[in-house]
Order: structure tokens, then C-alpha cells, then sequence
């Protein structure tokens, strides 16, 4: 992780006591990004205690962004630049406040409230770190070329309800203390899934439209677990080995065909196939079958 939210939002508690008395002061932020016409999006979002909403944009914009934030923690900055046919926008929180005395004492996740919207007509890459946020990422109708997720101390739902059109190269899941819960990530066309689990829990459903012949993921829990839900139509192979500090539990139709290596039985006759590499350490990785 680009940023260790654990540590820093520890850091903060411990710093700063909670003074209840305190009255919190909140402003409203509304920021529009005009359309324009360029190839490529690419989206970083760094944010550190808050709600958080992501989804289409509803008008005709790049971003539609509505914002509830607590004063005293800074204005949220949001920047757009363009590169040739390329634009980058940057949206942060204002509570990177280690050098000064802004309120974060008895902060919860809905102190702040976020809403950003984005365009379905762009081809689009999003970075995304969080620390401590509730949140749904609705890729529905993006076109997502990129997805990485960090998440610190988060309960995250990602969703893909429907076909992406774009063919996204790489999806990246670092869950660190809290929860991932991803629906419908068959539908998001990717060609191979990276996921760390450390002392979290992560639960991919890969069910949707499976367009490619073959997807790969590779997973590494530390602690933590993981739960990979496939359909029951999908190849499965299954590479990892199983010891007694670790948990590796497979659908009843993958066997094992050698040491570390297992197999479903449809394995040969497939339309569509999914290579699972696997590291377990004290954690436990379960994959099931789905209608």
C-alpha cells in the first residue's frame, strides 16, 4: 500500500484524545469537471475517514462531485489537468494533518460524507486509497481500463452490474484490517485479479459475462481470509499448497491432480478458465461453486 492507513489512523487516536465537547463545524463542496473530449481518464483517490459513494455521473461531465466535510480538517482538493489526449483528476481529503492541530479527534466515517460521479464516456483508470470508510464503488457503465483499491481499516462494496465494455488489464486488492465485498466482477472483463488480504476479509463474486478464454488471479492472506465464488461453468485450476497453519478449502469438484496443483472437472471442456495462484499463511482461502 501506497500509504499505511493503519498505522496512521492508530497514530491518531493516540495522539489526539477525544474532547466530545468539541463542536464540530461541516461545509458543503460541490465541484463540476466539464466533458471534453480526450482518449483516457486517469483517477486518483486518496481519502481518509468518510462515507463514500462512487458511480456514473448523472449529467453530461467528467465528474460530478458533492462533498460534506468537517472544517477544520481542510477543504477536499480536487485538480484536473490535461496531458495531450489524456486528462488526470486528483481528488484528497484534507486530513493529511500530521504537521498541524486541525479536529480528527472522535471522528467516525459519517462525519464525511462523499459522492463522486464519473462519466461513462471515457475510457478510465482508477486508483483508489482509503483509510477508515464505508463505502460503495459502482463501476456500472464505467468504462475502467484500471482498478487498484487500498483499503485500510474500510468495509468496501465493489460492484459491476454491468458488462464493462472496456478490457480492464489489471485489478488490484489490498485489504488491510476491515472488509472487501465484491459482486459481479465476471462482468468486469479483467484479465488477471491481484488480491492481498492481511488481516481482513475479502469475498469476490465472479459471476457476469465472462468474455475471455482465460483470467488469472493471484492471491496472498496473511491473517486474514478470502472467499473466491465462481460459476459453476468456469475451469478452475487451483495452484497452492496446503499445510497445517493454513486453511485451503475447494469446491468438491476440484481435485487434486499433484502436489499443490488442483483441478476441476471441467477443467478440459471449459469455455472460459480461471488460474487461481495461491499464498496462505495463518489465514484461510476458500473457494466455492455459484449457479
Amino acid at each position: 500500500m501506497k500509504t499505511n492507513w493503519i498505522l496512521a489512523i492508530v497514530s491518531l487516536i493516540l495522539i489526539f484524545p477525544c474532547q466530545s465537547g468539541a463542536k464540530k463545524r461541516y461545509k458543503d463542496l460541490e465541484k463540476i469537471v466539464p466533458y471534453e473530449k480526450i482518449e483516457e481518464l486517469r483517477v486518483i483517490i486518496e481519502i481518509g475517514i468518510a462515507d463514500l459513494i462512487i458511480e456514473q455521473v448523472e449529467g453530461d461531465n467528467l465528474l460530478e462531485a458533492k462533498i460534506h466535510y468537517l472544517e477544520s480538517r481542510g477543504e477536499p482538493r480536487i485538480r484536473y489537468d490535461r496531458s495531450g489526449k489524456v486528462g488526470h483528476l486528483t481528488i484528497q481529503s484534507g486530513d493529511a494533518c500530521e504537521d498541524d492541530d486541525r479536529e480528527i479527534s472522535g471522528l467516525k466515517t459519517g462525519d464525511e460524507r462523499w459522492q463522486l460521479r464519473f462519466s461513462t464516456k471515457v475510457p478510465t483508470s482508477f486508483e483508489i486509497e482509503v483509510g477508515l470508510v464505508d463505502g460503495t464503488i459502482d463501476m456500472t457503465a464505467l468504462k475502467v481500463t484500471d482498478l487498484t483499491l487500498s483499503s485500510g481499516l474500510s468495509d468496501l462494496d465493489l460492484r459491476f452490474d454491468e458488462p464493462n465494455s472496456e478490457l480492464l488489464d489489471e485489478i488490484r486488492i489490498e485489504c488491510g484490517l476491515g472488509g472487501v465485498n465484491a459482486r459481479n466482477l465476471g462482468n468486469a472483463n479483467f484479465r488477471r485479479l491481484w488480491l492481498e488480504s492481511g488481516l481482513g476479509s475479502v469475498k469476490l463474486d465472479l459471476s457476469g459475462d465472462w468474455r475471455l478464454p482465460r483470467v488469472e488471479i493471484d492471491v496472498e492472506v496473511g491473517l486474514g481470509s478470502a472467499c473466491l465464488e465462481v460459476p459453476e461453468a468456469i475451469g478452475i485450476e487451483v495452484n497452492a499448497d496446503d499445510n497445517f497453519l493454513s486453511s485451503l478449502n475447494l469446491a468438491r469438484d476440484i481435485l487434486e491432480v499433484r502436489e499443490g496443483l488442483h483441478r476441476s472437472s471441467n477443467w478440459e471442456e471449459a469455455a472460459h478458465r480461471l488460474v487461481i495462484d495461491a499464498e496462505v499463511g495463518l489465514g484461510s482461502l476458500k473457494v466455492k461453486r455459484i449457479d
